[in-house]
């Protein structure tokens, strides 16, 4: 209803201010009355869609080459090395409350796993100021982490592994191969991890955008055994600096082989090698 305005110019100053502010309340509370009647559940997707964290170097890196990991319970800072590595990324398409440093923390030691997380066993976890980080890294460099995931406050999770793409056996072969093996199991395992963190902890809502990539491998070879270790034959090299897909997932029951499977083979196809039609299972689905 329109607020009228009433008084005689022959009233007092302070009756004419007192109108003025009944009006000026009166209006602020139709206003207020009208801004509640739009629920924020009704904002469209376009409206609260997610913005990806830019990669450290332009590719699947979590970190720039010059920022750390993440600090140690001890107050240490713990670093990635500057070699080749695997990623995978679990990117919502729709914003979330942003998660507070407590509420990281305690979904990364309850639920969340490095990469190679069902092999290395042990790991550790540590706090950067964009998310909550588990890791684990070599008794002789404490300080360089060869496996990580992280749980970012804006609810995207991350992952990169180094030490599949740069392991002993490598110096023994004298030569740089991926263990596809390996690879692919834990891809598989990340997958499933990162999944049941987004549905159950993080409550993202479908489709999720899984990116997928292997980064500075121009010149290595294929371990082709699909054991976990089988290092016995290989073709190549790869041609190309780095491998990189993309994928949806929109149902939480899919099958991760059924959407990583077009990423292994082609890692397969750039090494020169048609992959095997073998399916592949991770640990955690024995």
């Amino acid at each position: 209803m329109p607020q009228r305005l009433f008084f005689s110019w022959q009233s007092e100053p302070e009756l004419r201010a007192k109108e003025k502010r009944r009006l000026s309340s009166n209006l602020e509370a139709a206003v207020r009355s009208i801004i509640s009647q739009f629920d924020a559940s009704n904002v469209s997707d376009e409206q609260v869609g997610y913005s990806p964290i830019p990669p450290g170097d332009g590719l699947g890196r979590i970190r720039g080459f010059n920022d750390y990991l993440c600090i140690r319970q001890d107050g240490e800072a713990v670093h990635l090395p500057a070699t080749a590595y695997a990623f995978l990324r679990f990117i919502p398409s729709q914003s979330i409350r942003q998660l507070t440093n407590i509420e990281a923390r305690q979904i990364a030691q309850a639920h969340l796993r490095p990469m190679t997380g069902l092999i290395s066993g042990g790991y550790s976890t540590g706090r950067h100021e964009s998310g909550a980080v588990s890791f684990w890294t070599a008794s002789a460099e404490p300080t360089i982490a060869l496996d990580t995931s992280e749980i970012f406050l804006t609810g995207e999770i991350w992952g990169n592994c180094f030490y599949l793409l740069n392991t002993p056996r490598s110096k023994e072969r004298g030569f740089n191969f991926i263990p596809t093996g390996a690879l692919e199991e834990t891809f598989i395992d990340a997958f499933i991890n990162y999944r049941e963190i987004a549905h159950n902890q993080l409550k993202h809502t479908l489709p999720i955008e899984v990116r997928a990539g292997v980064v500075l491998v121009d010149g290595y070879k294929l371990a082709v055994d699909p054991r976990y270790f089988g290092y016995e034959e290989f073709v190549g090299p790869i041609l190309g600096s780095n491998i990189l897909f993309e994928a949806k997932l929109s149902d939480w029951d899919s099958d991760p082989f059924d959407i990583l499977e077009p990423f292994f083979s082609k890692i397969y196809d750039i090494a020169g090698e048609q992959r095997p039609a073998i399916r592949q299972a991770g640990r955690s689905q024995r």
